[in-house]
């Protein structure tokens, strides 16, 4: 195929680190407010962009919750499948008390369908992957979130949005529990093999 003379190249995306990413948030924050100059004026700011992070967080563990249960390819026990149901459909009403707590701070929240699809663009696995393939990847978007709720609990404290706080703390402990329970799946899952195994390996007589 001929491509026209002064069509611009194709360079690949450029990715940016976290740190890189969060600046950016910030700066954007900055810019669709009038003016900021006081310490309390920073602070608040630097909280609404800390909380469109655990929200962009929560989109990312919850897409793959849900993927996990879509689209592994060997079969889950009832108690699993619940078990992932009932987490991503608590993520979802978490989604909706992040986008309210944003609203509540004076900040726009972003959009729920683009950031679906950028997210979703984000957490692709192989087409056909296996629970136990899978669940590592939950635990670790699980930790992520934590993470990132305790470090924007620590500045809802200094700046005392005392109800902010108390969401962050809540979701916090939900994603910590969320992953020691599917590490604990993993874990018992694995015994359960090394033992069939052992089992298969003994000689009849």
């Amino acid at each position: 195929m001929n491509l026209p003379l002064n069509s611009p190249p194709d360079y690949p995306e450029e990715v940016k680190t976290p740190q890189e990413t969060f600046n950016d948030r910030l700066d954007e924050l900055k810019a669709q407010v009038d003016i900021y100059t006081s310490i309390e004026q920073e602070e608040h700011i630097i909280l609404a962009s800390g909380l469109s992070q655990l929200l962009e967080d929560t989109y990312n563990i919850y897409l793959k919750t849900h993927g996990c249960r879509w689209k592994a390819t060997d079969s889950l026990s009832e108690s699993f499948d619940e078990l992932l149901e009932k987490q991503y459909t608590e993520m979802t009403a978490a989604v909706e008390e992040l986008t309210e707590r944003l609203r509540a701070l004076g900040m726009p929240a972003p959009d729920p369908y683009s950031e679906f699809l950028r997210l979703s663009a984000g957490v692709q696995t192989k087409s056909f992957p296996s629970v136990r393939e899978m669940i590592p990847l939950l635990v670790e978007g699980n930790q992520v979130a934590s993470r990132q709720a305790l470090i924007v609990r620590e500045q809802a404290q200094a700046a005392s949005y005392f109800h902010t706080a108390q969401l962050l703390t809540e979701r916090m402990n939900v994603h910590q529990r969320n992953a020691s329970i599917l590490r604990s799946y993993l874990n018992s899952s694995q015994t359960v093999e090394a033992t069939s195994s052992s089992v298969a390996d003994m000689p009849l007589f």
